[in-house]
């Protein structure tokens, strides 16, 4: 009978899990929009401040590619953060649907008071299958932490999948995530990268991160020298 109860109780909760898949969710997912209004490339920012509680945040900005040349930026004042100069990329400009490319360049200064700032930048129509690579580098005087999702509907912004989700970083930052889940058989998917900025004071932050699909051969060989590393830090 206690076996029976705990089967059931697993049962429960891998069930909730599966229902409710971002309760351990970093950065917020960014806007819920189902279709794709122009073109395949799409940004978005905003400090999530709700003065008037009434959903609706004050201080957001979302631009699409309407000339549909895989080329975003933005350059303005958001909320106490005074300087933003935002730039994303995807195909045409750089990659194409069977080489899913997506990169997000941004610099952030937040006045004396300091705040919080989400940026986010989506691509879709992507059809390669394949592992990804997800990287970011570049400098903060606050805090700042990113993560990547990808969706098999090719929604914009969606969560599907996690792709990766690095430290909250201090000071100089760089790094690699390798994921060797295969992404969606060759349907359209969507590619989702957003980077939460945290500043204290009157600070700033720059960087870089790009969610990447290189060729098959390309992870085998890189899973190749992951594991040989492994084995000559095992042995020494």
């Amino acid at each position: 009978m206690k076996k029976g109860r705990k089967f059931w109780g697993l049962a429960i909760i891998a069930a909730i899990l599966l229902v409710v898949p971002f309760s351990a969710y970093a950065i917020p997912v960014g806007p819920t929009i189902s279709s794709w209004q122009s073109g395949n490339l799409a940004l978005y920012i905003t400090d999530r401040v709700d003065a008037n509680s009434d959903g609706n945040y004050d201080n957001e900005v979302l631009l699409w590619d309407t000339d549909s040349d895989g080329v975003l930026s933005y350059s303005g004042t958001l909320g106490v953060f005074t300087t933003n100069v935002a730039v994303a990329l995807s195909y045409p400009e750089i990659g194409s649907p069977t080489q899913p490319y997506l990169h997000l360049n941004s610099v952030n200064v937040s006045s004396s008071t300091g705040g919080s700032l989400w940026v986010y930048a989506t691509a879709g129509g992507f059809t390669r299958d394949g592992g990804t690579v997800f990287s970011v580098g570049g400098l903060t005087q606050g805090t700042a932490q990113f993560e990547a999702w990808s969706c098999y509907v090719n929604w914009p912004f969606h969560y599907c999948v996690d792709l990766g989700e690095t430290v909250k970083y201090s000071g100089s930052f760089s790094g690699d995530l390798y994921d060797s889940v295969s992404l969606w058989n060759n349907y359209p998917f969507s590619l989702t990268v957003g980077a939460e900025i945290i500043h204290t004071a009157n600070q700033s932050t720059s960087f870089d991160a790009q969610i990447t699909v290189p060729e098959p051969m390309t992870m085998l060989l890189l899973g190749f020298g992951l594991l040989g590393i492994g084995i000559v830090r095992r042995n020494s």
